[in-house]
């Protein structure tokens, strides 16, 4: 459940592994006058980090740590090299709107860098496509298309525990 206040994972099957699309609250403040900065930029922060209204929804995508099982063999999904595109429906319009994409051919790593954007939607815009949502729990649709499927990378699988998701790119 994503409540605004702590970014919300969710898992789901996706080509042979395990995938996640974490939605986080995000607030854009001007960065400080600093040479090599200009009066108009700005970065992302953490709502715990600093005071202030929220007013983006970050989305990113990335893949958990998977078994694999191929004949006999239980091997550990380490990458594989695709383009993914994640979409969220508007039901006010009828169409899906592009929320996300990786650069083509992106190697994604089992248990590595999450891909994706601090400013996706706005907390309006995103509030209004939950509440719009066509189930009377009101939960935002979202799809996930993968396209150019290249090179698949498995290791044999060690009794480890899996890694937590590193930083985002």
């Amino acid at each position: 459940l994503f409540t605004m206040q702590q970014p919300a994972d969710y898992e789901f099957p996706l080509v042979a592994s395990r995938c996640m699309i974490r939605l986080k609250p995000v607030r854009k403040v001007d960065v400080a006058k600093s040479p090599g900065s200009s009066p108009s930029s700005t970065r992302a922060l953490s709502p715990r980090r600093e005071a202030g209204g929220l007013e983006y929804v970050g989305m990113y995508f990335g893949l958990c740590e998977t078994r694999v099982a191929l004949g006999n063999a239980a091997n550990r999904l380490s990458s594989y090299v695709c383009s993914i595109r994640v979409d969220v429906f508007d039901p006010h319009a009828g169409t899906w709107l592009a929320a996300l994409e990786t650069p083509p051919s992106q190697e994604l790593s089992a248990g590595g860098a999450l891909f994706g954007s601090n400013d996706v939607f706005t907390i309006g815009r995103f509030k209004e496509l939950v509440a719009a949502g066509m189930s009377p729990d009101k939960k935002l649709t979202v799809r996930v298309v993968v396209s150019d499927i290249g090179l698949l990378r498995l290791q044999q699988f060690e009794d480890t525990q899996p890694t937590l998701y590193q930083a985002y790119h």
